[in-house]
């Protein structure tokens, strides 16, 4: 049997924000071995760090919601998985999102869920938008300046022709490729 002393070191070490993982890695002992240990001495585990139950699914935050007084709560005895930046918009707003709103990350950071970096859209299309216009402002300094599918050169829209699928090309781009495909 391991030493009360011992363990008491290694606690030491635990609470100076190693992860159970970690201490094992140092000691050569394996975290469950650890943790049986600490809790046959009655030591307390740290809190988690992540006490509001962060997962990550594909790069955003997820909060598991119980609260019975949640707008998104329906009830019954399971638990719910929900975006974390859904829930801080609805805090903000104070009522539920509706269906074609979503939340767009300022910074592009998913897992960056302060206020100032959520912007609510009214929907995809204007979601979209706000790429679209953030790429071409890194790319020549013109929010409103579109990219020619063919050439892949910025341009301002009025030198452009922008089709329904949000395609834009120049007259001249296009006729090139129109006369290189009917050869």
């Amino acid at each position: 049997m391991i030493e009360k002393d011992k363990i008491k070191e290694w606690y030491e070490i635990y609470k100076q924000g190693k992860s159970l993982k970690e201490l094992g890695n140092i000691l050569h002992k394996d975290h469950s071995t650890i943790y049986y240990h600490f809790k046959r001495l009655g030591f307390k585990r740290r809190p988690n760090q992540m006490s509001d139950k962060l997962k990550d699914f594909h790069r955003y935050r997820m909060l598991n919601i119980k609260p019975e007084n949640h707008p998104r709560w329906k009830g019954g005895k399971l638990n719910r998985n929900i975006f974390k930046h859904i829930l801080i918009a609805e805090k903000v707003i104070g009522k539920k999102l509706i269906k074609p709103h979503c939340i767009h990350h300022v910074n592009g950071n998913h897992s960056d869920n302060r206020n100032i970096n959520l912007v609510i859209c009214e929907n995809n299309n204007y979601h979209k938008l706000i790429h679209l216009r953030k790429k071409a402002f890194y790319a020549c300094g013109h929010v409103n300046w579109r990219r020619c599918t063919y050439c892949i050169k910025w341009d301002n829209p009025e030198n452009l022709i922008i089709y329904k699928n949000n395609a834009a090309r120049h007259r001249e781009c296009q006729r090139k490729h129109d006369r290189e495909k009917s050869l």
